[in-house]
């Protein structure tokens, strides 16, 4: 294939493909936009196909709405390093990675910096609570807003840690989780 041609060509075959394998066909087109646009519109199953999909991608096609997708899924992957490297400025997910790596103050401080939201209160208590600070962390989850049935089962479950009333139901896995804890 003539080299003229590839663009074209790259283009044409990305109209036919989907997820990160058009974007990279557009990547060759030269349409960084397109690239972008079909990313954004993806939809990958869980954290390790979002990272796997997502690292191949050059960091100047990640645009701002990729950028915290790719960040939370890097936590979720346990590749918290990786987070601070990326450079996407998300608060929340770099606190979520200073967490997970045992620098509680730090990701409490990040947390100063973020927009209140029902994830950033229940890292927020879940700090406190590591950090020894008990009665906060009551009070900043008494402050969490819930919006969603799996919302609640994260707030009860948190609740039930710091011993304060909650109702899990018996066949969901924070139910048998918090069982395991107690018996320890």
């Amino acid at each position: 294939i003539p080299a003229s041609s590839r663009a074209m060509i790259c283009g044409v075959a990305a109209t036919h493909a989907e997820g990160v394998r058009a974007a990279l066909l557009w990547l060759d087109a030269g349409d960084s936009a397109a690239a972008a646009r079909v990313l954004e519109e993806s939809e990958w199953p869980n954290a390790e196909e979002t990272v796997a999909a997502l690292r191949r991608v050059p960091a100047p096609v990640l645009t701002p709405a990729l950028l915290p997708r790719y960040a939370h899924a890097l936590v979720d992957c346990g590749r918290y390093r990786d987070v601070r490297d990326l450079g996407a400025g998300d608060e929340l997910a770099l606190a979520r990675a200073e967490r997970r790596m045992g620098d509680y103050a730090t990701a409490l401080a990040r947390l100063d910096r973020v927009e209140p939201s029902f994830d950033a209160q229940l890292l927020r208590a879940e700090l406190l609570q590591l950090l020894e600070r008990e009665e906060e962390a009551k009070r900043e989850l008494e402050r969490c807003h819930v919006t969603t049935d799996e919302e609640q089962l994260r707030l009860g479950y948190a609740r039930a840690l710091q011993g304060l009333d909650a109702a899990l139901p018996p066949e969901h896995y924070l139910a048998a989780r918090l069982g395991t804890y107690r018996a320890f």
